[in-house]
């Protein structure tokens, strides 16, 4: 019983660190014609951001 219980957190832990192995993540880069960052700022700011 007390094997049982002290094997869970380990097999559970090494599924945690595998899915982590399996992450993809994306930049992206933005350009913003002259005068138009602030409303590109406040597009993420206001309304992108929110989503996540």
């Amino acid at each position: 019983m007390a094997a049982a219980f002290f094997w869970t957190p380990v097999v559970g832990l090494d599924f945690a660190q595998a899915e982590e192995k399996n992450r993809v993540f994306e930049i992206r880069t933005y350009y913003a014609n002259e005068g138009k960052l602030d409303a590109l700022l406040a597009r993420f700011r206001d309304h992108t951001v929110t989503l996540f």
